[in-house]
C-alpha cells in the first residue's frame, strides 16, 4: 500500500514540475545555449497545434538527439526564459534534411512559422540552408515554443539557441566551413584523376574518377548546400549517388585488388552487387522510399565484402593491400557510427554525425596517394623498360654494326666476282658480235666478187643489202651498244637506209624518212630491219617512174609501233609473192601483235604495227 501511494505520489510531482526540467534559461553571459533537454510527442499527421497543447509529453531527450526512423511526425516542446540583456535569439535543428521544421507560439493568437526543405532560401526568415527561426522574447519573460518535424529520413540533429551575432558567427565558421574545404579537396583529386586517366587510360583511373565524382556530388547533397543555388529540392534524387559512389568504389577496389586473378568467387559475387547498386540507384530516383533503407544496409554490406577480400588477400601474401586495409577500416568504423547514431544508438554529436565524411575524405587522400604510388611504380617500370630497351637496342645496333660490315664485305667480293663475269661476258659478246660481223662481210665479199662474173647483178644487189641490215644490227651492237634490249631505232635504221641508198646509188629515186626515237629489243630491231630493206629495195627496183619519190615514217604512240612506206610506184599482185614479200611476211610473224597491210590509193603504200614489247630493266 505504501508503494502505491509513493508511485501516486510521484507521478503528482512530475505533472506539477515536470515541466520545470525541461525550462530553457538564457543568462547574460550566454552567447549561445547548447545543452539542455527537451521533451518530444510522436504524433499522426493533420493534428493541430491546439489538440498538441492538450497532449501531456513524456518523452525525453537531449538538445543532441538521435530517435531513429519515425514515420510519425516528431513535436517538441520547449520553454525559454530569456534572464539576459538580448531579445533576439535564433533557433535551429543545425540539420537542412527535413520536410517541415515549423515553429509555434502564442502572442495573443497561435502563431506559425513555416521552414522545411523545400523552401527556398530567400522565403526562409534566416538566410541559411540550416532550418532556423527568429525568437523574439522579451527580458525576464518565459514563452513556450513547439516545433513540427516532418521528413523521409531518421529523426537526428542538434538544437540550439543562439544570439543573432553567434550564429552567423559560427554560420561562418561551423561545419559549412568544413564542407567548402572538403569540397575544394575532392576537386582537386577529381582534376588530378582525370589527368591521370587521360595519360595512362588505365580502368582504375577511370573507375576511381567515378567515385571521386559520385561522392561529391553525393556530400554537396547531404551537406545541404544545394539550397544556396535552389537544388535542393532534387535532395531525395540525389541520394542515388550514394549507390553510384560504392559502385564505383568497388570497381576502383576489384582493380586495385586484382580479385579477378586472385579471388575469383569474390570477383564474381562483387561484380553482381556491383550491378545491384547501379540498379538500385536508378530505383531510388524513380522512388526514395524503400529504396533508401535498402541501398544503405547493401552498401554496408559492400564495404565489409572488400574488407575481407583485402584481408585475405593480405594473409595470402600480397602486403600491398595492408594500407587499404587500414583506409577501409578507418571509414567502416565512422560508417558504422553514423548508421548507430541514425538508428538511435549513439547521441547525436560532429563525430557520429559529420565523421565519416571526414573519414571519407581522408580515405580519398589515402587512395590518391596510393594511385600516385602505383604511377610512379608504372613510370619506374617503364624507365626500367625503356634503359633495358636502349641498352639491347644498343647491343643490337653494335650486332648489326658488325654483321653489316660482314655482309658489305662479302657483297663487295661477290660485286668483283660479278663485274669480272659481266666483263668477261662483255668481251665474250663482243668476239660474238665480232666474228658474226666478219662472216657477213666475207659474205658480201663472196657475192660481189660473183656479181662480176654477170652482167646484171641486181639479184647480188638484193642478197648484199638483206645480209648488209643483219649485219648493220651486229655493228651497231658492237660498236654503239652493249646492250640487247635498248637499240635505238634511229641510230640502227639510218644505218640501214644509208646503206641502202648507197647501194642503189645508180638507180634515180627520191627517199625521204622521219624516225622517232625509241628502244627495241634484238629480235624486234632484226625483223623491222630486214621488213625495211625489202621494202624499199622493192619499190626501187619495181617502180618505172622517172621521179621515184620514196617516204618513211616511224613513230611510237601508246606503245603501239606504226612503220609507213610510200612510194608514187603502181599496184602489184599480192597474189605472186617473191622472195621479198615472203621475208615480210615471216618478219613480221616475229614482232608482237603484228599487222601489215598494203593500200594503192595514189601510189603503193606499206603500213606495218605492232605492239612494243615492255623492257624489263
Amino acid at each position: 500500500m505504501i508503494f502505491k501511494y509513493i508511485i501516486i505520489l510521484n507521478i503528482l510531482l512530475m505533472s506539477l514540475f515536470g515541466n520545470n526540467f525541461f525550462n530553457i534559461e538564457i543568462n547574460e553571459r550566454d552567447k549561445s545555449v547548447d545543452n539542455f533537454d527537451f521533451l518530444y510527442y510522436k504524433s499522426n499527421e493533420n493534428i493541430t497545434i491546439k489538440e498538441i497543447v492538450d497532449i501531456n509529453f513524456k518523452e525525453k531527450s537531449s538538445n543532441n538527439f538521435s530517435l531513429g526512423y519515425v514515420p510519425q511526425e516528431l513535436w517538441i516542446k520547449l520553454k525559454i526564459k530569456n534572464n539576459s540583456q538580448n531579445s533576439n535569439f535564433i533557433l535551429t535543428v543545425n540539420e537542412h534534411f527535413y520536410e517541415k521544421f515549423n515553429l509555434y507560439y502564442f502572442d495573443k493568437k497561435w502563431i506559425k512559422k513555416e521552414n522545411g526543405m523545400f523552401t527556398s532560401i530567400k522565403n526562409r526568415e534566416v538566410k541559411t540552408n540550416k532550418l532556423s527561426f527568429i525568437i523574439n522574447l522579451p527580458q525576464n519573460e518565459t514563452k513556450t515554443y513547439y516545433l513540427q518535424l516532418k521528413g523521409k529520413y531518421a529523426y537526428f540533429g542538434k538544437l540550439l539557441l543562439y544570439t543573432n551575432d553567434e550564429f552567423y558567427l559560427n554560420n561562418q565558421l561551423g561545419i559549412n566551413t568544413f564542407y567548402t574545404f572538403i569540397f575544394g579537396i575532392f576537386t582537386i583529386i577529381l582534376i588530378f584523376t582525370a589527368f591521370l586517366f587521360f595519360k595512362l587510360k588505365e580502368k582504375v583511373y577511370f573507375f576511381y574518377f567515378g567515385y571521386s565524382f559520385f561522392y561529391l556530388i553525393y556530400t554537396l547533397n547531404i551537406s545541404g548546400v544545394l539550397a544556396y543555388v535552389d537544388l535542393h529540392y532534387y535532395v531525395y534524387e540525389l541520394q542515388a549517388t550514394g549507390a553510384f559512389t560504392t559502385a564505383f568504389l568497388t570497381l576502383f577496389s576489384m582493380k586495385y585488388l586484382n580479385t579477378k586473378n586472385h579471388l575469383k568467387y569474390f570477383n564474381i559475387l562483387l561484380t553482381v552487387i556491383t550491378y545491384i547498386l547501379f540498379i538500385l540507384g536508378f530505383l531510388l530516383i524513380y522512388s526514395y522510399t524503400p529504396w533508401n533503407k535498402v541501398i544503405n544496409n547493401t552498401v554496408g554490406f559492400i564495404n565489409l565484402l572488400l574488407i575481407i577480400s583485402s584481408i585475405i588477400l593480405y594473409f595470402k601474401g600480397y602486403v600491398y593491400t595492408k594500407y587499404y586495409i587500414f583506409i577501409m577500416l578507418l571509414f567502416f568504423t565512422f560508417i558504422i557510427l553514423f548508421t548507430s547514431m541514425v538508428g538511435g544508438v549513439f547521441e547525436y554529436n560532429v563525430i557520429t554525425r559529420h565523421g565519416y565524411i571526414g573519414a571519407s575524405t581522408l580515405e580519398l587522400i589515402f587512395f590518391t596517394l596510393l594511385l600516385v604510388n602505383k604511377y610512379a611504380v608504372a613510370k619506374n617500370r617503364q624507365i626500367k623498360y625503356q634503359n633495358e630497351l636502349l641498352l639491347f637496342k644498343n647491343n643490337q645496333e653494335i650486332l648489326l654494326k658488325e654483321e653489316v660490315e660482314k655482309r658489305t664485305e662479302a657483297l663487295n667480293r661477290t660485286n668483283k666476282k660479278l663485274s669480272n663475269l659481266v666483263n668477261e661476258r662483255e668481251l665474250l659478246l663482243k668476239e660474238v658480235f665480232h666474228r658474226v660481223k666478219n662472216n657477213f662481210h666475207m659474205i658480201i665479199g663472196m657475192l660481189w666478187f660473183e656479181s662480176q662474173k654477170h652482167k646484171e647483178n641486181d639479184i647480188f644487189t638484193e642478197l648484199t643489202n638483206r645480209i648488209k641490215s643483219m649485219s648493220k644490227l651486229h655493228e651497231y651492237l658492237l660498236y654503239s651498244s652493249k646492250d640487247l634490249k635498248h637499240i635505238s631505232t634511229k641510230d640502227y635504221l639510218h644505218g640501214i637506209i644509208d646503206n641502202i641508198i648507197i647501194s642503189y646509188s645508180r638507180k634515180e629515186f627520191y627517199l625521204n624518212y622521219k624516225i622517232d626515237d625509241t628502244f627495241l629489243e634484238f629480235e624486234e630491231a632484226l625483223s623491222l630491219g630486214v621488213i625495211i630493206n625489202e621494202i624499199i629495195s622493192n619499190s626501187i627496183k619495181h617502180n618505172k617512174n622517172i621521179n621515184n619519190h620514196i617516204s618513211l615514217s616511224f613513230e611510237e604512240v601508246n606503245s603501239i609501233l606504226k612503220l609507213e612506206i610510200k612510194d608514187n610506184g603502181k599496184e602489184f599482185s599480192l597474189l605472186e609473192k617473191g622472195l621479198g614479200l615472203n621475208l615480210v611476211e615471216e618478219f613480221s610473224r616475229k614482232l608482237n601483235n603484228s599487222k601489215y597491210f598494203f593500200s594503192f590509193e595514189n601510189g603503193t603504200c606499206f603500213t606495218l604495227e605492232f605492239l612494243k614489247k615492255e623492257i624489263n630493266e
